[in-house]
């Protein structure tokens, strides 16, 4: 019964560190994801900027 309550207690602790881990990574891949649609943003006005331009 020790070994394996000890068996239990190591799953458990390996399984709450790379759900740990995966949160993270989710955090950084969204703000990422942000980061890359605000770059985005940017070029399309830039893009509507420039055609104004040179239509003038």
């Amino acid at each position: 019964i020790d070994a394996a309550d000890k068996q239990l207690k190591s799953t458990r602790k390996f399984l709450e560190e790379q759900a740990s881990e995966r949160e993270i990574e989710r955090d950084e891949a969204a703000k990422h994801i942000k980061s890359l649609q605000e770059q985005l943003k940017e070029r399309e006005r830039d893009k509507e900027r420039d055609l104004r331009i040179s239509s003038e």
